[in-house]
């Protein structure tokens, strides 16, 4: 027997979920068994698959909503519920799968970038969009698995079976296929893509691009932040005109940026960064020369409710973006994410917050490690602290401590049942927030600070140590 852990979501998560539904709920647990899931509405798998098909959850944060989440069980007399790590593994192994011929399936996100290229790439050699008649029809299969294969390299999914897994996935996800399709027509609109480019995601091209960039940023990198080839471009996808080599050998990251810039706006090397689409889609491009790159401080935003009635704070700019402050999960720091704007969706991790914090305003940020060590009492008085400091008004440690014992989770348990670990993390998380909100408000840098932490977030380079390069973004 052999159980999932959680960090398997990203690999297993869809062909569980799948699984699940096409046995009608029944599915192998790791003591041997078969017990029946309810997958009905407004179920907690009901959820999962939701959660899978959230192109915006993190990874993490779909691994920390399991940890608290357990599916429904109906019709059995000795459980109640089946949690991620009771379900039996091996059938879901690539050896369990029809004797190994079929591969182990690609995590969604492989999945959805790669079908944006399939889709794009059809729709520049065929004149038209692809359909879901395509997706079945024999003839289609045979000119998408051999004539699109030819100008699309998608990493592990790069070959005839991977694309028709591709095709088999969007098949059984109708809201993934708009999305490809509508990608496709914006792109080839609004970069003038034609039959002469390729595309790549996961490729020996795009992945050499990435490896310039990032000993360039190494050599500039003199306080240690870990900082990801997504900062410098979020390019998802990259495409390329048939017979491109790439970018010159470069000495500096000035130099390959200058290069990703004029061979973008010549439409022959470009990155883009992917979203799942809505019922409305955006382009827009990022870090041109004459983009404002500079994020004014405008407020922190009131609680909705009572001030303990979530763990997180908002931090809001003068153009209107809002950056929500909160953890995805116990055991670690917060992230800053940007909620409002074109930019939805960045995120700067507390290495950085703390960075910007300490860089500017010469303060110090405890960690989670650190205010778990306080007793409730010292945890009230820093809330109480911040909140006066922030609002200009007091708030009592009975209406705090009593709004936090009658908090309760999304699967409505009550916080005095929580682990101690989800506890510590539910109180770390707001203080972080706050004494990150208190220290901007009376900064009188706080213009350069928020500069420093949404640029950053939504890939516009980190101020004072690199520029990031041109890219393209659909959402």
């Amino acid at each position: 027997m052999s159980n999932f852990t959680y960090d398997k979501v990203e690999k297993y998560g869809d062909l569980v979920a799948s699984h699940i539904v096409k046995n009608k709920g029944k599915v192998k647990a790791t003591n041997g068994k078969t017990y029946t899931i309810n997958i009905k509405k407004n179920t907690v798998f009901a959820q999962f698959q939701k959660n899978l098909g959230n192109a915006n959850m993190a990874w993490k944060t779909l691994e920390g909503w399991l940890r608290k989440n357990r599916f429904e069980v109906t019709g059995s007399k000795d459980k109640s519920e089946l949690g991620w790590t009771e379900i039996e593994k091996t059938v879901f192994s690539q050896k369990a799968s029809s004797g190994g011929n079929k591969p182990v399936a690609a995590d969604k996100t492989a999945l959805a970038e790669s079908a944006a290229c399939i889709a794009t790439a059809y729709l520049c050699q065929k004149g038209k969009d692809l359909t879901i008649r395509d997706l079945s029809s024999p003839d289609s299969i045979k000119y998408l698995t051999v004539n699109i294969d030819k100008i699309v390299d998608i990493g592990k999914l790069d070959s005839k079976k991977g694309i028709k897994t591709v095709l088999d996935w969007l098949k059984a996800n109708p809201d993934w296929f708009e999305t490809s399709v509508t990608t496709a027509k914006i792109l080839k609109q609004k970069l003038k893509l034609g039959s002469s480019h390729h595309f790549h995601r996961d490729s020996v091209f795009m992945n050499t691009i990435y490896k310039q960039a990032l000993l360039h940023i190494k050599k500039l990198n003199n306080v240690g932040l870990r900082i990801g080839g997504d900062k410098w471009n979020p390019g998802d996808i990259w495409i390329a005109k048939s017979g491109s080599k790439g970018f010159d050998a470069t000495t500096d990251l000035t130099s390959l940026n200058k290069q990703v810039a004029d061979k973008f706006m010549k439409a022959d090397i470009m990155g883009v960064s992917l979203k799942k689409l809505g019922k409305s889609a955006t382009w827009e491009v990022y870090n041109l020369k004459e983009q404002e790159r500079n994020f004014r401080f405008d407020s922190v935003k009131s609680p909705a409710g009572a001030l303990m009635d979530s763990k997180d704070m908002y931090l809001v700019t003068k153009s209107g973006k809002e950056i929500q402050i909160r953890t995805f999960d116990t055991k670690n720091n917060i992230q800053a994410e940007i909620k409002g704007g074109s930019a939805a969706g960045g995120k700067a991790g507390f290495g950085l917050v703390s960075y910007a914090i300490q860089k500017v305003a010469k303060q110090k940020i405890d960690t989670w490690e650190e205010i778990g060590r306080l007793s409730v009492e010292q945890k009230i008085k820093r809330i109480q602290k911040h909140h006066v400091s922030i609002f200009k008004k007091s708030i009592t440690s009975k209406s705090i401590l009593e709004a936090v014992q009658n908090k309760t989770n999304r699967t409505g348990k009550p916080y005095m049942t929580w682990t101690q670990l989800q506890q510590d993390d539910y109180w770390a998380s707001k203080i972080q927030a706050m004494h990150i909100c208190d220290v901007i408000v009376h900064s009188k840098q706080k213009n350069d600070i928020m500069s420093i932490i949404v640029a950053y977030a939504a890939s516009l380079g980190l101020k004072d140590m690199f520029d990031a390069s041109v890219y393209g973004k659909v959402f």
